[in-house]
């Protein structure tokens, strides 16, 4: 008897597979476990006990980068900080380096005023003196309007000094300070400021631009900027609506000073003192104003 008949009778015996022992012969061979899904399973669970682990050795190495990470997002930060500061110091230099050719194109453009007037010739010719010709274009869009804005801006510091030597003046001589005539004597100082350019017969166009709507906002703030320098100076200290109406009359008479200034021929501006002066005896009777 062969060895598969054997293992046959004994499968019956033990009634296992009772149906499968039925069908097969003699001479089969009998697979307990087919052998093709037996490597399945192995497979599989081999699978799975090796991808435990893995996974494990995963979490353990993404909680080991996370640190580094972070490090490397703060770094990232710190350096975009860094390179948006310098970025800003730079563009601030670059301000300031233009703003500095600007002042020194206008200064020196000034004397070029009464030749060609308030216009971008008279500061082409300024800016070759200092040999900036090639950018006067794109540093002074708005023309001439620039080079009489300057021009009021630095008379108007330039008074603010002249009125601190005075006050110092008196405070020395230990005198008083007689605070309509020391007004009278700034604003008679500012309009002389402007001689230069009356008596070259520009300055009624430096009005005329100053007029523009435009500009408008800055000619106004310009002016109201000496007065109220002229009343500090003199020593106001109002909080009340004084403070305002001071200044308003003052804008009032400097302005129509101005103009009346343009026409005068007189030797050395007679009239136009004579017209001031009349100008502040009308505000004399206000409270404050005429002491």
């Amino acid at each position: 008897m062969s060895a598969s008949c054997r293992s046959l009778i004994k499968l019956q015996k033990l009634r296992i597979f009772p149906k499968a022992a039925q069908t097969l012969s003699c001479g089969a061979r009998v697979n307990i476990f087919p052998t093709n899904q037996n490597r399945s399973y192995c497979a599989e669970v081999k699978k799975e006990a090796t991808n435990e682990p893995k996974q494990d050795t995963e979490d353990v190495k993404s909680e080991d980068k996370r640190p580094e990470a972070e490090a490397k997002r703060t770094d990232t930060w710190a350096e975009a900080e860094l390179k948006e500061k310098e970025d800003k110091q730079r563009r601030q230099k670059e301000a300031d380096r233009e703003q500095t050719i600007k002042v020194e194109i206008l200064n020196a453009s000034m004397k070029y005023v009464t030749k060609h007037g308030w216009s971008k010739l008279a500061l082409a010719s300024g800016a070759e003196d200092l040999g900036y010709i090639s950018i006067v274009s794109g540093l002074f869009d708005r023309g001439g309007e620039e080079l009489v804005l300057h021009h009021i801006k630095t008379s108007n510091k330039k008074l603010d000094a002249w009125m601190i030597e005075e006050v110092d003046r008196y405070k020395k001589a230990e005198e008083k300070l007689p605070i309509t005539k020391f007004i009278k004597a700034a604003t008679k100082q500012r309009l002389l400021m402007n001689e230069e350019f009356i008596r070259g017969g520009v300055w009624g166009e430096a009005l005329a631009l100053m007029a523009k709507p435009q500009n408008i906002p800055e000619s106004v703030g310009c002016l109201q900027q000496v007065c109220d320098d002229i009343w500090h100076r003199a020593g106001d200290t109002s909080a009340d609506l004084n403070w305002y109406s001071k200044r308003m009359l003052l804008a009032g008479i400097i302005s129509s000073t101005e103009v009346f200034m343009i026409q005068d021929l007189s030797q050395n501006f007679e009239e136009t003192w004579k017209f001031l002066d009349r100008r502040f005896e009308d505000i004399s009777g206000v409270p404050q104003l005429g002491k």
